[in-house]
């Protein structure tokens, strides 16, 4: 399987190339393969009920290249800060498929690989299924790191995004994470945003809770953060 993420990062690095050397929105003449860009500013990082930044803000970047509605290869590079690790950079390979079935069903398969700097003890890679049925997604995420503690972890989670008035929508998510690492109890997440879509800019306040944020110590906070996102 390390071999998998592996070549699904030096893809997704070689596609990444590929499209800074292109006009963003451009298509690529083969296989109907057309490329993106996204930046994404925010006051917080914040993953399954877990800041990645201590707190600080964030700055994200993803390009990539998908391949009509169904194929997508991306390159994402993100600021990070850990208490305990001296990582400062995340750069993250992402590769998925979309089955779609009817207008109402799909399914979406990934495989990410994790890559850390400076230091690499945080390196992995995480798979996840993506059912969506009528308008709420399923997701299952697995990961073979769990925040650097070399054990796995599996995520549960749905998903509904909720129109409201005023080009505003509501985005909520909840999970589920089974743990394996020792002292760490399983635990409840969730994410609450409230985003103003007025494409290309994208505005969001958003909120995080973890069941048991005491085991995390201030990395399990309960947070309210702001994010700002334009796409290419």
């Amino acid at each position: 399987m390390n071999k998998v993420c592996t070549l699904s990062l030096l893809v997704s690095l070689f596609i990444g190339s590929q499209v800074s050397a292109q006009p963003a929105g451009s298509s690529s003449g083969s296989g109907g393969a057309t490329s993106y860009a996204k930046i994404n500013l925010s006051t917080n990082n914040v993953e399954k009920g877990l800041t990645q930044t201590q707190g600080d803000p964030a700055f994200q970047t993803e390009l990539g290249n998908k391949f009509g509605e169904q194929g997508l290869l991306a390159l994402k590079a993100s600021n990070v800060a850990y208490e305990n690790f001296a990582s400062h950079l995340l750069v993250r390979g992402i590769g998925s498929y979309k089955f779609i079935f009817s207008a109402n069903a799909d399914l979406r398969v990934k495989l990410e690989y994790n890559k850390y700097f400076k230091a690499a003890g945080r390196d992995g890679y995480n798979f996840g299924i993506d059912l969506g049925l009528f308008g709420y997604r399923f997701l299952i995420e697995a990961e073979n790191n769990f925040e650097g503690t070399k054990t796995e972890r599996t995520w549960f989670g749905f998903q509904r995004e909720f129109s409201l008035p005023w080009s505003l929508w509501l985005d909520f998510t909840a999970g589920y994470s089974q743990l394996k690492a020792d002292g760490l109890n399983a635990y409840f997440d969730t994410r609450s945003a409230v985003t103003y879509k007025g494409l290309p800019l994208n505005l969001a306040l958003v909120n995080s809770f973890n069941s048991q944020k005491s085991q995390f110590g201030k990395q399990g906070d309960i947070a309210f953060f702001l994010e700002a996102s334009v796409s290419f």
